[in-house]
């Protein structure tokens, strides 16, 4: 078992980073590419979320891959983000989605299945994104 799911999320149950150079126009034409890109076709891939314990101890959602696509979902008034959860605690969690048990059900899950890194430490994997496409000239 992985410990990740699959689950289409409510956007407002997500805790995400809003990069200063994202929004404040040194990124724009990054930004603008992005918003073509899924007002035209959606949130292709899913974002990669972490379940983890805030400062109060409480269970949040944390976008760990997919923040520059939270704030144009957000812009474009998306309501469900589909998401990939890497799980706090696999066997006791409230999160009720499709369990991911192989690399070949997350890959499925993605648009750019070519350009999809997925990372592991110790044979657990702990991160799963396309490849950067601001570096690689596409998005």
């Amino acid at each position: 078992m992985t410990g990740l799911v699959y689950k289409e999320l409510p956007i407002e149950d997500l805790t995400h980073l809003t990069r200063t150079e994202f929004v404040n126009g040194t990124e724009q034409k990054f930004y603008d590419a992005l918003l073509q890109s899924m007002t035209k076709h959606g949130m292709r891939d899913p974002v990669f979320i972490d379940q983890r314990k805030d400062k109060n101890n409480n269970l949040i959602l944390k976008v760990t891959v997919g923040n520059n696509r939270m704030v144009i979902a957000k812009h474009l008034g998306l309501k469900l983000i589909r998401s990939i959860i890497k799980l706090l605690d696999p066997k006791n969690n409230n999160i009720k989605g499709r369990p991911l048990n192989t690399e070949q059900e997350i890959i499925d899950l993605f648009f750019s299945k070519k350009d999809l890194e997925i990372k592991k430490q110790n044979g657990v994997i702990y991160e799963v994104m396309p490849k950067n496409p601001q570096k690689y000239g596409k998005i």
